[in-house]
C-alpha cells in the first residue's frame, strides 16, 4: 500500500453541523453554528402538541376533598408504577397521569392548584397542563372519597427512553470493572435532578399495561448510577449539565435484542407484509417480534416523554447484509410506532452510529467491517429522512479483535469507554432539537469524480478541517471490480481531494471508513483507521459510492 499525504493544511471554513447523512442545512461565519433543521420541524410540531390535549385539563368541578384524608387502601387507590415519588414530568406539554381506582371522583393538587379528572371502568386518568421546568421536586396528591395517595418529590424538566441492546443495557458498574474512568464516574455521582428509573424486565408475549415487579425512581448517587446504563447515565448527565433542568432517564435496553423485539405487533406485521427482511425468531427471546416492546414498552407508553436514545443494530448487522440493508425501513417504522404508542407525535429519536468493530467474522461469515457499515449508512438514512430524528457519529471509536484474542467478560463488540460516545449522542440531541450550538462533524455537501481523482466538498466543519493518520481509510473502486488503497489526499479550501496511483485502470468508485486499513501498524487503533477531522476533532463519517463486492 502507498499513500501520500498532501498538505495538511487548517482552513477557515463554516461551522459544524450534525452527521453525514443527517444534515441538509447550510452555514456561514466563523464559529457559527445554527440548529440543524430538525430544530424547526420539532418546534413546529411542538406547538400544537402543547395545546393539544388542553381541553381536558380541568382545573374546576363539584367534587370537594378533605386534604387531611387518610392514605387510600392500594385495593382502592393506584397510580400506574411509572407515575411514582421522584419521578419527572416532561415539561411544556400536557402530562396525563393514570391508574385504578374503585372511587367516584378524584382529583390532584400539584404546587397548590388543583385539577380534576375522569374515571371509567375503575380506570382514572388526570391531565396536568404545559409547565416549565422546576427547580426542586414538589409533593402531588392523588385524592378520591375512598382516601389519597401521596407522591414526593415530583419534578418537571426533560425526560428520555434509553433503548436498545446490550451496549446501552451494560451498567457504569460493569464498564467500571474494565474502565477506572467509568468508576470514577459511578462514585462521583450526586445529582437530585438527574432521576433514573430502570424498567422491570418482564415477559410476555402479548401487550401488557403495568410492570409486574417493584420500580422506582431514584436520585442519581453511586448506588443508583452504577447500576445504571452507562450510555444513558452519561448522556443524562450532559444533559443536565447543558440545560439546567431536571432530566428523568428510563433504561430499558435488553442484551442482545434485534429491533425485531422493540416493534410494536401492528408495526411488525405491515413490515412483514412488505418483505422487509428482519432477523426474528419463534421462541421466546431477544429476537422474538414485539416481545420486548410488550413487557417493556408498552408499560410506560402513558408518560410523555421528550423523545428517545437508541443504541441498537448490532444484532441485526450480524445477521447478514439483506437485515442490515433493510435496518432503516425497520428503524423508522419503529420511532413512528413508539410516536403513536405514546401518542407524542413529536418524540424525537437521537440514534447512535454502530462504533467500529473489526477483526472478526459475524455469523453469516461476512467481514463485521462490510455488515456493520451497511447498518451504519441505513443509521444515517434514517437520520437524514426523519425531521425528528438525528445521528451522532462514532466511525473512530469502538474496539479491535483479532482471532479472538482481547476477550473480556464484556467482549470487544462493546467500546469500554463510553464517554465520547455518549458526549457525541448528548450533544446531537441539544444541537438538533434545542437549539443549543454544539460541535459535531463535518458533513459532507458532494462527491464528484473527474478521471482518477475525487473531490469531496465538505460544509459545516468548525474552524478547521485537518489530515490525520497518513490519510488512511479511503478505498479506490477500480474498474468495479476490485480496490485500491494507493492514492493521495490532500485538502484544498473545503474540499477533500483523493487521487489513485493506479494507471491504466479506471476508476470506478471510491468508499471510506467502510473497512479496517491494511496497514498493520494502524489496525488495532480503530481510530487510526479514519483521517479526516475537523479542528474539534470530530470526523468525517464513512460513505461508499463503490458497485464492487468484497
Amino acid at each position: 500500500m502507498r499513500k501520500r499525504l498532501g498538505a495538511v493544511a487548517l482552513c477557515l471554513l463554516m461551522s459544524v453541523c450534525g452527521s453525514f447523512a443527517a444534515c441538509d442545512n447550510d452555514s456561514s461565519g466563523k464559529g457559527t453554528n445554527p440548529p440543524y433543521s430538525g430544530y424547526d420541524a420539532y418546534t413546529e410540531a411542538m406547538a400544537p402538541d402543547d395545546v393539544r390535549y388542553a381541553e381536558r385539563v380541568i382545573t374546576e368541578s363539584d367534587y370537594t376533598f378533605d386534604v387531611n384524608m387518610k392514605n387510600a387502601a392500594v385495593s382502592d387507590l393506584v397510580a400506574n408504577p411509572v407515575f411514582a415519588s421522584g419521578m419527572v414530568l416532561q415539561r411544556r406539554a400536557v402530562n396525563k397521569l393514570c391508574g385504578y381506582t374503585t372511587a367516584e371522583h378524584i382529583a390532584v393538587v400539584y404546587r397548590r392548584k388543583t385539577y380534576y379528572g375522569t374515571i371509567e371502568n375503575n380506570k382514572w386518568e388526570v391531565y396536568l397542563p404545559a409547565m416549565e421546568a422546576t427547580d426542586d421536586g414538589y409533593q402531588l396528591t392523588i385524592y378520591t372519597d375512598k382516601g389519597k395517595l401521596a407522591l414526593k418529590d415530583v419534578y418537571v424538566g426533560e425526560v428520555f427512553i434509553c433503548g436498545g441492546q446490550s451496549n446501552m443495557h451494560l451498567t457504569l458498574s460493569q464498564f467500571g470493572d474494565y474502565n477506572p474512568a467509568h468508576a470514577a464516574d459511578a462514585a462521583a455521582a450526586n445529582d437530585e435532578k438527574l432521576r433514573l428509573f430502570d424498567v422491570a424486565r418482564t415477559e410476555s408475549l402479548t401487550p401488557i399495561d403495568q410492570y409486574a415487579g417493584i420500580v422506582a425512581w431514584n436520585a442519581a448517587n453511586p448506588s443508583s448510577a452504577g447500576s445504571f446504563s452507562a450510555v444513558g447515565y452519561l448522556y443524562g448527565k450532559r444533559l443536565r449539565e447543558v440545560l439546567k433542568v431536571p432530566v428523568g432517564l428510563i433504561a430499558t435496553a435488553v442484551g442482545g435484542s434485534g429491533i425485531v423485539y422493540w416493534l410494536p405487533g401492528e408495526t411488525y406485521e405491515e413490515l412483514a407484509e412488505q418483505d422487509v427482511d428482519m432477523i426474528a425468531s419463534s421462541g421466546v427471546n431477544a429476537l422474538t417480534p414485539s416481545f420486548g416492546f410488550n413487557s417493556i414498552i408498552n408499560p410506560i407508553r402513558f408518560l410523555k416523554v421528550r423523545g428517545v436514545v437508541w443504541y441498537q443494530g448490532e444484532s441485526d448487522a450480524m445477521q447478514g447484509d439483506l437485515a442490515a440493508i433493510d435496518y432503516e425501513k425497520t428503524l423508522r417504522a419503529m420511532a413512528d410506532g413508539w410516536r403513536k404508542t405514546f401518542d407524542t407525535p413529536t418524540m424525537i429519536f437521537t440514534v447512535i452510529e454502530l462504533p467500529r468493530w473489526d477483526g472478526k467474522l459475524n455469523l453469516a461469515g461476512k467481514d463485521n467491517g462490510g455488515v456493520y457499515k451497511n447498518v451504519r449508512t441505513a443509521q444515517q438514512n434514517y437520520a437524514k429522512n426523519d425531521p425528528l430524528g438525528c445521528m451522532s457519529v462514532s466511525i473512530d471509536l469502538g474496539e479491535y479483535k483479532i482471532d479472538g484474542k482481547g476477550e473480556s467478560l464484556l467482549g470487544s463488540i462493546h467500546p469500554l469507554d463510553k464517554s465520547e460516545i455518549s458526549l457525541r449522542a448528548a450533544n446531537c440531541t441539544l444541537h438538533n432539537f434545542f437549539g443549543v450550538e454544539q460541535r459535531l462533524g463535518p458533513t459532507i455537501e458532494k462527491i464528484e469524480r473527474k478521471g482518477d481523482t475525487y473531490r469531496i466538498t465538505l460544509k459545516n466543519y468548525g474552524e478547521g478541517m485537518e489530515i490525520r493518520n497518513d490519510g488512511i481509510g479511503f478505498e479506490l473502486e477500480l474498474d468495479e471490480i476490485d480496490f485500491t488503497e494507493d492514492y493521495e489526499v490532500n485538502l484544498e479550501g473545503k474540499n477533500v481531494v483523493v487521487v489513485s496511483w493506479e494507471k491504466g485502470l479506471n476508476v470506478t468508485g471510491i468508499r471510506y471508513g467502510v473497512h479496517p486499513t491494511t496497514n498493520v501498524e494502524n489496525q488495532t487503533d480503530v481510530s487510526k483507521q479514519v483521517s479526516i477531522y475537523n479542528s474539534d476533532g470530530k470526523p468525517m463519517d464513512q460513505f461508499d459510492l463503490s458497485t464492487a463486492e468484497d
